[in-house]
């Protein structure tokens, strides 16, 4: 997959980190939108961005992005949990968690031991370990994407 990441946000409505790890996704990765039938805020089982009201909640929300990914069967991009750091490629997702809760989506720019990531809400872009790490997480390895 290859990945352009993205300077700009353009799209908002909610979860800004979930906001740029999904358009990273696809704009950046291809992936293709997996778009509701209905107009409004749907779920996490669809992926998609019309506007502010007419998106997915896994558009913008980080759990509802991780159970997206990881369930996906039909359309739109689909990864499997990573148990390391080093097994990590670009375009791929790293997810904070407190409590179980997950909150903050992050992307791999450049993977390694210790990737160089990005993320917006704060912007950021730097090895993981210095802003994150000794932070619970979930890496999620991007394996592909449905047509």
């Amino acid at each position: 997959m290859d990945l352009i990441l993205l300077t700009q946000i353009s799209r908002t409505g909610g979860g800004d980190c979930t906001n740029y790890a999904s358009q990273v996704l696809h704009d950046g990765g291809g992936a293709p939108f997996y778009p509701s039938p209905n107009t409004g805020i749907s779920g996490s089982d669809r992926w998609f961005y019309r506007s502010a009201n007419d998106r997915s909640s896994s558009w913008t929300g980080a759990g509802e992005l991780q159970t997206f990914l990881l369930n996906n069967t039909t359309k739109g991009p689909y990864g499997q949990v990573s148990s390391t750091f080093g097994s990590l490629n670009s375009g791929d997702i790293i997810q904070l968690s407190s409590s179980g809760e997950y909150y903050h989506s992050i992307v791999v720019h450049t993977p390694g031991g210790d990737p160089t990531v990005t993320a917006h809400t704060n912007a950021y872009s730097g090895y993981y370990s210095t802003r994150y790490g000794g932070i619970s997480n979930l890496k999620i390895h991007i394996t592909g994407y449905y047509n």
